[in-house]
């Protein structure tokens, strides 16, 4: 039995665990405003901020803009997709992967799987799913949405090069 309905402004006043990690440079992502558009949006850098991302420190203050700049439009197509979760009384955040309605959570969140679950997009609506299981080792799990709508907005993984030591990445979520 869940309690009352989940709301994302509080979920997100409580600042629980970031999680969606998302590079600032060379990702694509569908844009999530537009879910149901098949052509993804580049989030590439312009070519002067990708050099700031790649050095091993901004050496000025314009530098430290244009890095502000790229988490701006990184955060602005992927926020729509950013979700707060509730399942059996646990709350968080997960972020939809697909037009399908698969949202990437937390393990803990999760638990096992087959647990009805209530996914609240930014937009207020609630939709109802089920928890497909957890891998513990990486606290990483995933949720079903039943009947997603057409206009389901989502963030898909990106399957581009690993990320290494040092990278710029952006955290999103409560």
């Amino acid at each position: 039995r869940l309690r009352k309905p989940l709301r994302m402004a509080p979920l997100v006043r409580r600042c629980r665990k970031l999680w969606l990690v998302l590079a600032l440079a060379g990702l694509t992502f569908t844009p999530p405003s537009f879910a149901q558009t098949a052509n993804p949006v580049s989030l590439d850098p312009p070519a002067e901020t990708a050099a700031v991302l790649s050095a091993r420190s901004p050496r000025n203050a314009d530098d430290l803009r244009l890095i502000q700049t790229q988490l701006q439009r990184v955060v602005k197509e992927v926020m729509p997709a950013t979700v707060a979760v509730e399942i059996r009384g646990a709350a968080g955040s997960g972020v939809i992967v697909n037009r399908e309605g698969l949202v990437l959570t937390a393990a803990h969140v999760v638990g096992r799987s087959g647990g009805r679950a209530w996914v609240e997009l930014p937009d207020g609506r609630r939709l109802a799913g089920r928890s497909l299981g957890a891998n513990q080792d990486v606290d990483a799990g995933m949720i079903k949405i039943d009947n997603p709508p057409k206009d389901l907005p989502f963030a898909p993984i990106d399957g581009g090069p690993e990320l290494e030591p040092g990278e710029w990445v952006v955290t999103i979520g409560q």
